[in-house]
């Protein structure tokens, strides 16, 4: 149970793109388990996979989930374990230009999922078989996956990441009308939920779509007085306070202030969450030397 609570946190940290601290809690929910508890393993495996996607490093998420695909199913609780990462291999194959991995992952065993299953887990494989569908069938399939996720208001994350696929899709097919209305919609849900690095997944497509995306913190940035910004700004590109004050000429206790006054008018929690607000508007400043 311990080992499963550290997991969910790390989940958390992962959506957040929290890097640092969702391996950390991978780490000791891996070395507080038993020993070869392979439920345990294969969600530590996942959990790293999404922080991987979420960052943009499919490559990195094909690497942790493709050798899970080549274990034998076990009896049916393994078996169920497997399915919820399934969705997460096939998107991350598609985005690395291996269409016929997410092909073997949506056809081999434990990937047909029953009416019976949760809505999470249907939901999910639903936005899986989207990915996969045809020109003509793109539509039909990603409304069967957000209708599946309209059910439930406790799944806004993952009608959130269906939205932004279908959003993809939609683009790459040169349809940016519509795409730009399920971008922006997931661009908003991301933002809400703190979720970092997938709203700047967002933001680039809205972008590529020939669009501006207007950010809902954008009126927190501009409250930032000039000495928060410049705190805010040589933090997010990695400094410590300490390294902060003596390139600002400021004591540590002063940056601690203003870089608790930034954190509050962005709406951000973490360090991470800074630099990748800053880092995706280009505003970090480099640390000299």
């Amino acid at each position: 149970m311990e080992a499963a609570a550290r997991l969910a946190a790390a989940r958390r940290a992962a959506i957040r793109g929290d890097g640092p601290a969702c391996r950390r809690l991978v780490e000791r929910a891996l070395t507080g388990a038993p020993r070869h508890d392979a439920a345990i393993e294969e969600e530590a495996s996942t959990v790293v996979a999404l922080l991987e996607l979420g960052l943009r490093h499919p490559d990195r998420a094909v690497a942790v989930l493709e050798p899970m695909l080549r274990v034998t199913s076990g009896p049916g609780s393994r078996r169920a374990s497997r399915r919820s990462w399934l969705a997460d291999l096939v998107e991350a194959a598609l985005h690395t230009g291996r269409r016929d991995l997410a092909r073997a992952a949506l056809s081999g065993p434990g990937s047909s999922v029953a009416a019976g299953e949760s809505l999470t887990l249907r939901a999910r494989m639903a936005r899986a078989e989207a990915l996969l569908a045809d020109d003509d069938g793109v539509d039909v399939a990603f409304g069967r996956a957000l209708a599946l996720l309209a059910e439930s208001p406790d799944v806004a994350f993952e009608r959130a990441r269906t939205e932004l696929c279908y959003g993809e899709r939609l683009r790459r097919g040169r349809r940016r009308t519509y795409a730009r209305r399920h971008l922006r919609s997931a661009l908003l849900a991301f933002e809400r939920l703190g979720a970092a690095p997938w709203a700047a997944r967002a933001r680039a497509e809205l972008q590529a779509s020939s669009e501006t995306a207007r950010r809902r913190v954008s009126s927190g940035e501009e409250a930032l007085t000039p000495q928060e910004r410049a705190v805010a700004r040589i933090v997010a590109a990695g400094a410590t306070n300490r390294e902060a004050a003596a390139a600002l000429f400021l004591s540590p206790k002063t940056i601690e202030y203003h870089l608790g006054n930034a954190f509050g008018k962005l709406g951000v929690r973490t360090r991470t969450q800074l630099a990748v607000r800053f880092l995706t508007e280009g505003g970090a400043v480099p640390l000299a030397g």
